[in-house]
């Protein structure tokens, strides 16, 4: 079983993902690889918001790419895979960079590069962590942020589009707010572990 993981910058993703029992898990963009190591540079750079969002979605993408058979491997064992981020985080973050048509054309180009050209893993659960950004900006105060992360403007607007991908491709959306308050690492953890039954 393929379970993905997203949501905005803060959202608490990387927590989650601790928290829950998986055989596998793997966090993209893998930093520590080659593309990965192109996607730091573009993130902590400010030439890096210059880029075509076509260029870099092809990053995440070879990135994804890089990670296919050991996604697959374990999955052909039977195996469960937690992936924090795939496909509709390139989808929300490229896709916040322009608007109208050229916003539904690059997601669908995303869309046929991921999963048609390159084929890759396609998740059988997808859990939205749904934080509104006036939320993780307070989260993030005391951590180091990139380009994309310092941009208030940019992480509304990935906001908004992550939370209509969510509607338009049906994945399971956790509301971890309460009265403008994140709710407990263990309550989003366990509202997760109920849409998975």
């Amino acid at each position: 079983m393929l379970i993905v993981i997203e949501g905005i910058d803060g959202s608490g993703k990387s927590t989650q993902v601790k928290l829950f029992p998986a055989d596998y898990k793997l966090a993209f963009p893998r930093y520590n690889y080659f593309f990965g190591k192109i996607i730091k540079l573009i993130l902590h750079h400010e030439w890096g918001k210059k880029l075509s969002p076509y260029l870099v979605a092809g990053f995440f993408a070879l990135d994804r790419l890089m990670a296919k058979k050991t996604i697959n491997g374990y999955l052909e064992a039977g195996k469960t895979v937690l992936l924090d981020r795939y496909t509709g985080s390139s989808q929300a973050h490229q896709g916040a960079k322009v608007s109208g048509r050229k916003q539904q054309k690059i997601i669908a180009w995303i869309d046929w590069l991921e999963n048609k050209f390159f084929q890759l893993p396609q998740a059988d659960k997808v859990i939205y962590l749904q934080v509104p950004p006036q939320v993780t900006r307070k989260l993030m105060l005391s951590r180091k942020k990139d380009a994309a992360e310092k941009d208030f403007v940019y992480q509304q607007k990935a906001y908004q589009l992550y939370c209509q991908l969510a509607k338009i491709k049906k994945w399971q959306i956790i509301n971890c707010v309460k009265q403008g308050k994140l709710l407990a690492p263990k309550e989003i953890h366990e509202q997760i572990i109920s849409r998975l039954d």
